[in-house]
């Protein structure tokens, strides 16, 4: 019984002491922002000097929450190409080289992609080996007889 009585003395306290308080209202708690997610962090193309198209690779939008939204993103590599420049997320982004034109060589870029205020930056390489070599076979001969 002395149990029960402390507890409702210590209850009609707290009720008192809120009562009391100052005017403050209580806050709602803080919304919590669920975090952007673009992956994978970096994409690296390989190919051969004179290639005209590579294969695509993905690029996976969306929030770590089940949460919807509008994304926005480009790209500055003009042998760089995003077919989408924003859609709703989640979203699945083909990204695509198109080296035509290119020399031998390693060519970078970036993917930048928007979603409310995140920004994500995607580094991009492209790996352009040169074409093999020819080799010249000697040239056939002509035997008389």
């Amino acid at each position: 019984m002395r149990r029960g009585a402390l507890f409702a003395a210590a209850l009609a306290g707290m009720a008192l002491g809120c009562r009391l308080g100052t005017d403050a209202q209580p806050s709602a708690p803080a919304a919590l922002t669920p975090r952007f997610l673009v992956t994978p962090d970096s994409l690296e193309f390989h190919g051969q000097a004179g290639d005209t198209l590579l294969p695509d690779q993905y690029l996976s939008l969306g929030y770590e929450a089940n949460v919807s939204g509008r994304w926005t993103g480009f790209e500055n590599g003009s042998w760089l190409l995003i077919p989408s420049g924003g859609d709703t997320l989640p979203f699945f982004l083909p990204v695509g080289p198109r080296p035509t034109g290119l020399a031998a060589g390693t060519y970078s870029a970036s993917i930048w992609i928007i979603a409310a205020q995140d920004t994500v930056r995607i580094p991009v390489t492209l790996r352009l080996d040169a074409p093999p070599r020819a080799t010249r076979s000697g040239s056939p001969t002509l035997s008389r007889r």
